[in-house]
């Protein structure tokens, strides 16, 4: 009976030590954070319109330029010429804007469709815009020259468009 006695006092032991062992040698760590993203929205900005290659006829323009302004969102250019004829063009200046607050990467779709020429020069393919950044722009819309007579009294639209994609650099590029 001693012997188990012992034996039972050993092993209760045991098993405190191994205990307070365990105990001694275990810690947790914790990691908390908050994380915030930011905006992302790119727009049309300063706007003008240059004419100096559209003739004229008694020095007044003889196309009527309509509507040539930015949508309050800033997303938009309208543009709406009436009375145009082949040869006619215009040229629209403007800034591509990065008001948000993450990097964009821009790309350009010139449309499809139109009969018109609509030329964005520089194209801002594969340009990268950051945060308060600004890009100057200029916009050509021309009607070509030899569309015959099927081409009077017609209303041609066209839809430029510059995507915008979040942009970030990886580590090590």
């Amino acid at each position: 009976m001693k012997r188990s006695m012992l034996l039972a006092v050993l092993a209760l032991v045991g098993l405190t030590v191994t205990g307070v062992a365990y105990a001694a040698w275990t810690q947790n760590i914790t990691v908390q954070g908050n994380v915030s993203t930011g905006t992302f929205d790119i727009k049309w900005t300063n706007l003008t319109l240059d004419r100096s290659g559209e003739p004229t006829f008694e020095g007044n323009y003889v196309a009527q330029i309509e509507d040539c302004s930015v949508t309050n969102d800033g997303h938009t250019i309208r543009y709406r010429v009436t009375k145009a004829f082949p040869g006619w063009s215009s040229k629209i200046r403007c800034t591509i804007k990065n008001a948000g607050t993450t990097p964009a990467a821009l790309s350009f779709d010139p449309g499809e469709g139109s009969t018109l020429v609509v030329e964005m020069s520089p194209d801002v393919t594969g340009y990268q815009l950051g945060v308060d950044g600004e890009k100057s722009v200029e916009i050509a819309v021309r009607v070509p020259y030899g569309l015959g007579e099927e081409s009077e009294d017609q209303t041609y639209s066209f839809t430029l468009t510059v995507n915008g994609t979040q942009w970030h650099q990886e580590s090590g590029q």
